[in-house]
């Protein structure tokens, strides 16, 4: 029951505007961020080994590297996801963002080291491939991206919040 219907019964008066208007819905909580050193934790087990980085399974590999792009450059999971390889060749990254805003984001240093690492990983690949592709060349789908994200979280025991936007917000 609303507030006006309350008034109407609990008073004598009559209350039109307030009975038939609705409730205000308070806008949703922004996602929660992790903090530094849970970040630095989740990529520093999913990285791979320095010694020997191909000993890691491929899809493995490019997890990691999707995973710190978010983290690293604060994207969305769309505009991570709509990266070509040649994009990732640069020193910087020209995103088209929501509503077609374009924006130049500079690429910090172990963000570059990852990119670097996973285009020398899948070389044989057309520089206008997408960056983070699925098994059958096709660009990985926001929904695939956040249940290997969801399916991470389980496996590293990190919290139910973590999913590609708290990334965003975490950066």
């Amino acid at each position: 029951r609303t507030f006006g219907r309350w008034l109407e019964e609990t008073t004598t008066q009559s209350f039109p505007v307030l009975t038939t208007s609705k409730g205000l819905k308070s806008p949703p909580p922004a996602p929660k961020a992790l903090n530094t050193s849970q970040m630095w934790d989740l990529l520093e087990k999913l990285a791979p080994p320095p010694t020997n980085p191909q000993a890691m399974p491929l899809e493995q590999r490019r997890n990691f590297t999707l995973f710190i792009v978010l983290y690293g450059l604060g994207l969305r999971i769309s505009e991570a996801l709509s990266l070509t390889r040649d994009d990732a060749a640069r020193d910087t990254l020209t995103i088209l963002g929501k509503g077609n805003k374009t924006r130049s984001l500079p690429i910090p240093l172990p963000v570059q080291s990852a990119l670097n690492a996973w285009l020398n990983a899948t070389q044989n690949q057309p520089t206008n491939a997408p960056l983070f592709a699925n098994a059958h060349g096709k660009p990985l789908t926001p929904r695939r991206a956040q249940q290997v994200l969801q399916h991470t979280r389980q496996a590293l025991g990190l919290p139910a919040h973590l999913t590609p936007h708290a990334l965003r917000h975490s950066f």
